[in-house]
């Protein structure tokens, strides 16, 4: 996949624009820092989304300023197995390793964490703002490629693209009554957020 320049990029992020990545039309500050996450609603349905600004290489162990090695990405990919069910997964779509693993990173992440809904988000970093198309036919061709055994569709997320800036400002609304989010009793264990009743 090439990262093609689009000509609006300068005129959508012009020089100033607060926090953003170096690689963007702005060439503001960035950093490597990386954070998830998750947030489950008491009730029944116990609504979960997850947040997360990358999706490292886990296989290799590797982050945006090093690599750990592969028992490393393992420990990672199991803290993400032993987490409560994600109904929506806000996760970044790009990986820094792209150009050599394309979408198999985020689709990892999503392999570990079996979200309902994936909505691509954090495609500035290490892409031009604008590409968010690309990823999302690179994003198709890598689960086209994985096949049914590797990734079977009935596990797989449904994806909702969001193309920077105009999505970004459009509000999404989710109801965390819908039976759509509705869990199998006890699935989650004792928290210290569980509930015997809907909240209202």
């Amino acid at each position: 996949m090439n990262n093609i320049t689009d000509p609006r990029d300068e005129a959508m992020y012009p020089p100033g624009t607060a926090l953003s990545y170096p690689s963007s039309g702005s060439r503001g500050p960035g950093g490597p820092v990386s954070i998830l996450y998750q947030f489950v609603m008491r009730g029944d349905r116990r609504f979960t989304f997850l947040w997360h600004n990358t999706s490292g290489a886990l296989q290799e162990g590797c982050a945006i300023d090093q690599c750990w090695g592969p028992a490393v990405g393992q420990q990672v990919l199991d803290r993400l197995k032993s987490l409560p069910p994600t109904d929506i997964e806000f996760g970044s779509l790009v990986s820094l390793g792209f150009a050599v693993t394309g979408m198999r990173d985020p689709i990892a992440y999503q392999q570990a964490l079996h979200p309902k809904v994936y909505i691509p988000v954090h495609q500035g970093v290490a892409s031009q703002p604008a590409s968010s198309l690309e990823f999302k036919v690179a994003y198709l061709k890598q689960l086209e490629v994985m096949g049914p055994a590797r990734f079977p569709p009935d596990q797989r997320p449904e994806p909702r693209w969001m193309v920077d800036p105009d999505d970004y400002v459009r509000p999404m609304v989710y109801d965390p009554k819908d039976e759509r989010w509705r869990k199998p009793s006890g699935i989650l264990g004792s928290s210290p957020c569980s509930s015997s009743h809907d909240d209202d």
